[in-house]
């Protein structure tokens, strides 16, 4: 039977089909050989230069090493040879022993790799108190003890897990007595086992006793509890003579006599921050019989209420910027102590923030509060810029018919007496206010004018910044075309919506 002519048609068709394929199959064989030939540029680039691309590329701040080496590495063999004999690519140690399961072996393989170049550690430690997670713990710490004198910043987080990390976790362990490159030292979240803390381990005056470089150091509690920590721990790490070259001190105090001995040996300190710590326990560890003079200290945050211990104690001619809580500082009990302490230390002040002023007229002591503010700034003669951050209203108050205010009310009655009150302000920021209120703004309005008649041209304001949590652009419109009369650019932000309303004259800088 003679084929079918269609079948013959195609086996045909399928020859010539499978000759072409093999023809292309040929010519793309060769299209990759050539291309394989051809050198790859960053391939033709010399290590060394391949290798500082590499370091450029790493976020030394805020970067996660891991995920970058992994990235580079996985890209060629050339490319994960040059990383791996490139020891700076090696020197930012981050270890979480929360998420990675051998947490030492990778720390050992990272040391090992970073040859003996200075190290920045950041070490992120479970707060869970169980004896495996403490075992862990201690032998990061070990290792990382066995090269300290290669640390250059340490960065070490308990997080919060269930409980605090305690004491235990850094006990009995051979702390060196010097750390010759060690410039940055932050630990948040350790915390003591017992009420009180207990005594230094060995030598009383400290376990690390020089690091010459040391700029920066801050000791927290974790920001999910307030356990005793701080300062206290001070004399289990660092011995006062360690302190001697400190520019930046953050802590939260819980002996505020130990603190001050520490403060004695720091003579260069520029920054010191206070967070955390409890104003009753410290009025009870209190002991107003030691002055402690800090001549470089420009910048003074102080977020507790602890500002009764400050004025007592510090003395700082070169201070020019000072956070502070409101209540200790501006009180009943230490009016005198305060205009001491500003005689002493606020000859230089440019920049004051008060954190936590009263709302309500209804707090037991508003007016007394009130009153200390507007005396505070009779005071302050060279600052320049002032942030007044309220605090927020009692649950009990009701915002709309309660709340009152009433600086600015205080500070016009004090002008039309003759007092001078900042007299060289430029900038004023209010922060916090709970609604946009038409009677602040009137006693604010009066006392600007007031200011306008008393010092004619010479008036200094130049801007008034508000952030409202609730905010209507209109019902405050005339008294704020009144302010801007004065020459004073005004912007007004609703803290919820981030809406933010510039004057007109002001339209020039809104882009920047």
């Amino acid at each position: 039977m003679p084929p079918h002519p269609r079948g013959t048609f195609i086996r045909c068709r399928l020859a010539e089909l499978a000759a072409q394929t093999s023809d292309l199959e040929a010519e793309r064989a060769a299209l990759t050989a050539e291309l394989d030939a051809l050198p790859f540029p960053v391939l033709a680039l010399p290590a060394e230069i391949i290798s500082a691309i590499f370091y450029e590329s790493l976020d030394l701040v805020a970067g996660h090493p891991v995920r970058v080496l992994l990235a580079i590495c996985s890209v060629c063999r050339a490319w994960r040879a040059v990383a791996h004999a490139t020891p700076a690519l090696w020197t930012l140690v981050k270890i979480d022993s929360v998420w990675h399961r051998r947490p030492v072996t990778l720390l050992k393989f990272w040391l090992a790799k970073s040859k003996e170049l200075p190290l920045d550690i950041g070490l992120r430690l479970s707060r869970r108190n169980d004896p495996e997670n403490l075992r862990v713990s201690r032998n990061v710490l070990k290792t990382l003890l066995m090269v300290a004198h290669r640390w250059r910043t340490v960065d070490v987080c308990c997080v919060h897990k269930g409980g605090p990390l305690t004491l235990p976790v850094i006990e009995n362990l051979c702390w060196p007595a010097q750390l010759p490159l060690l410039e940055i030292f932050t630990l948040t979240g350790l915390t003591f086992p017992q009420s009180e803390p207990p005594n230094p381990i060995g030598d009383a005056t400290g376990l690390v006793s020089q690091a010459p470089h040391l700029r920066h150091l801050e000791i927290t509690p974790s920001p999910f509890q307030t356990p005793v920590g701080g300062p206290v721990l001070l004399p289990w790490l660092f011995a006062p003579s360690a302190l001697s070259q400190l520019t930046e001190f953050c802590m939260a105090p819980s002996s505020w006599g130990d603190l001050l001995d520490f403060l004695s040996c720091t003579p260069a300190l520029e920054t010191l921050s206070i967070y955390g710590g409890s104003c009753d326990r410290l009025y009870k560890r209190h002991q107003p019989t030691v002055l402690v003079t800090l001549p470089c200290l420009t910048t003074l945050h102080c977020v507790q209420n602890i500002g009764h211990v400050i004025v007592d104690n510090l003395t700082l001619p070169a201070l020019r910027k000072w956070v502070t809580n409101v209540a200790g500082v501006v009180d009943k009990r230490n009016t005198g102590r305060l205009a001491n302490f500003l005689a002493r230390s606020a000859g230089q002040l440019e920049i004051l923030t008060l954190l936590n002023v009263p709302l309500d007229s209804g707090a037991d002591d508003g007016v007394v509060r009130s009153d200390g503010i507007t005396q505070l700034f009779t005071l302050l003669p060279t600052v320049k810029e002032l942030k007044l951050s309220y605090a927020a209203l009692r649950p009990d108050v009701d915002a709309f018919s309660h709340y009152s205010p009433f600086e600015f009310e205080n500070m016009g009655r004090r002008e039309m007496a003759g007092d001078t009150l900042l007299p060289l302000l430029e900038t004023l920021h209010l922060e916090g206010l709970p609604r946009d209120d038409q009677w602040y703004l009137d006693t604010l309005a009066i006392w600007l004018r007031i200011r306008a008649k008393r010092y004619g041209g010479a008036m200094t304001i130049k801007s008034v910044e508000f952030s409202w949590r609730e905010f209507t652009e209109q019902a405050l419109s005339d008294d704020l075309a009144e302010i801007e009369t004065h020459g004073i650019k005004v912007k007004v932000q609703n803290s919820k919506l981030g809406f933010a309303r510039y004057t007109t004259s002001e339209q020039d800088t809104k882009g920047e």
